[in-house]
Formats: structure tokens, sequence, C-alpha cells
């Protein structure tokens, strides 16, 4: 920004034998864009160690503006720490808290992110287990197998073959499945199969939410006769925690004001709010100069703001 010179003329008379210096109006006008918890970072698995150095999604804002985080899981209340720049290019970061399933907004205008560092996890969720029953099994022969997953993805095929022993008993059918299950690569990348007297336990490797896709079926039997129950989902309650971030409804002001009075008018798509919003000055740091509309007030790219400013 150029200094202001009153010696180059820019001094103006009074009514009295006194000079002042001339004032300037600035118009300031964006449309921002509607805000979000979820267009930088969408959400996003804790874990048991802090996740540091993660890129955003949506590293650049239409306009520079606050960030706001959310959470999917009571007791959340951990600090999501964000780096990047602020209207002048300036190095900033900022730590906002997360308030439960509630979004807490961050004061700071970025123009961009270039790295967050996520907290720990509160709620570790569970290993979930989920339970198939062998109903029927006398014969041996090589039955095809289906497991489906959101782990694995879509359903795919397992042979099983069994043995005149392995197709004896319902229970003897259950530890033959384990053991296939626990042998296919794909599976046993997410999953641990054990055999329980005739049920089938699938247990997942890592914390996860509940899964109500994974599903193991028989697909084709041959020339045996195995049949399996219904599939008796997460045994284990729990949800993991997870966080997001968006870009919120402060908007960045590209000017370092000495007093909040020195916008002398906010308009929203050519109004004034109904209840105003709030503006905050800082005369240091530009990044902390926001216009923060009121909770009541929308924006979607289409209305715009304007600001008329006194600099």
């Amino acid at each position: 920004m150029i200094p202001y010179k009153h010696y180059f003329g820019q001094r103006i008379t009074t009514d009295c034998d006194v000079a002042a210096d001339r004032a300037f109006l600035a118009h300031y006008s964006v449309k921002p864009a509607a805000a979000s918890t979820t267009d930088i970072l969408p959400f996003t698995k804790l874990s048991s160690a802090i996740q540091a150095g993660v890129l955003p999604a949506g590293a650049i804002p239409d306009v520079p503006r606050n960030v706001q985080v959310d959470a999917n899981n009571s007791g959340v209340k951990k600090d999501i720490k964000v780096y990047g720049t602020n209207f002048a290019g300036e190095a900033i970061d900022e730590t906002i808290k997360t308030n439960e399933t509630t979004a807490a907004a961050g004061t700071k205008a970025f123009a961009s992110i270039t790295k967050i560092d996520l907290p720990t996890e509160h709620n570790a969720g569970a290993k979930h287990k989920s339970t198939v029953a062998v109903t029927k099994s006398t014969t041996a022969g090589t039955s095809a197998l289906t497991f489906l997953s959101a782990a694995t993805g879509k359903g795919y095929d397992i042979p099983c073959v069994f043995d005149a022993t392995q197709a004896a008993s319902t229970s003897a059918a259950a530890t033959r499945i384990a053991a296939v299950l626990n042998a296919d690569a794909k599976f046993a990348a997410a999953y641990t199969a054990t055999a329980s007297t005739a049920n089938i336990i699938l247990e997942r490797k890592v914390n996860e939410n509940s899964d109500a896709t994974i599903n193991l079926t028989v697909k084709d039997n041959g020339d045996g006769d195995l049949v399996l129950g219904s599939i008796n989902r997460d045994t284990q309650a729990g949800k993991c925690d997870e966080v997001s971030i968006g870009w919120g409804s402060s908007i960045g002001i590209p000017y370092k004001l000495a007093a909040a009075e020195l916008v002398l008018l906010k308009l929203v798509d050519n109004a004034p709010e109904s209840t105003p919003g709030t503006i905050t000055a800082d005369a240091a740091d530009i990044e902390k100069n926001v216009y923060a509309l009121h909770a009541s007030t929308t924006i979607d790219g289409t209305k715009p703001i304007d600001l008329y400013i006194i600099v």
C-alpha cells in the first residue's frame, strides 16, 4: 500500500486556521459462496496419534475468509491447527477447538490453507464384529463364498474346498471357512475370521465405524451342500471420531483498521442486514480485520457484500 503523504497537497482547509488531512472512502465488494464445514477437508477419521501436515482439498477460498471446524461425536473438543496465508501473502496459523457436533468458527481471514494438524481421537470407536452361522454342512465339495464390506469394496468370490472331515459338521465347516477367509489376502488385510462352534466371527482389524454392508454368503455350492445363515452385523457398538473443516462466513477486510467505526456502511445484497453483523478491527494484523455476518444472514455466491470504509 502506498503511504499517505500529506505534504503532497493532500491536506484540506477547515473553518479555522487549522489544516486537516484529506480522507478517502474505499468501496470493497465481494460475492462470497455459502459457508461450509467440509469444503476444506471432508470428515476425516482421527486416530490415537496426531496427524500432522494434512493437505487440504479446498485450499483456496473464493474470498479471504475465516475457517470453521466440526466433529461427528460427543465429547470431541480437540484443537485443530490450520496453517496458511493472509490477504498480504504472509504466513499465518490459527488453532480452533472443535465443539462436539456444533461447528466452531475461527476469527482470522485466510487467503489460502497450506496444511492442517489434526488431533488425537477422543472416542476410539470399536473393532466391529459380525457373525455368520453355518446352518447346514454334510457333504464334501467346493463352494464359492461371496464376501462384501465397506473396507474391501464390492462383493467378490472366494472358493472354499471341503474334504469329508471339514464338511462333516457345521462346526467343522465353520473352522474351514475361517481358515479360507484368513488365507485370502484381500480379506486378511482388513479382517480376521475365527470359528466358534458353528459360527464364523468376522472382526475388523482397526477401529472403524459400523458397516451396514458387510455380508458373507454362499454363491454356488457345486457338489457340496453348505448353507449359511443371515449375518449378524456389528455386535460391538461404537463410532470413530471424525472432524471436518470448511470456510466460514466472516469475510476478510483488505485494510488494517484502527477502529471498527471506520467501516461506515455494510450492505448485503444491496441492503443492510436485518440484524447487523460485526466488524473486528486490528491495526497490526490484516488477517484479524473481518466482517462477521450475522447468523441469520445467508450467502450463496450471488449476493454482493459491500463495505464502505474510511481509509
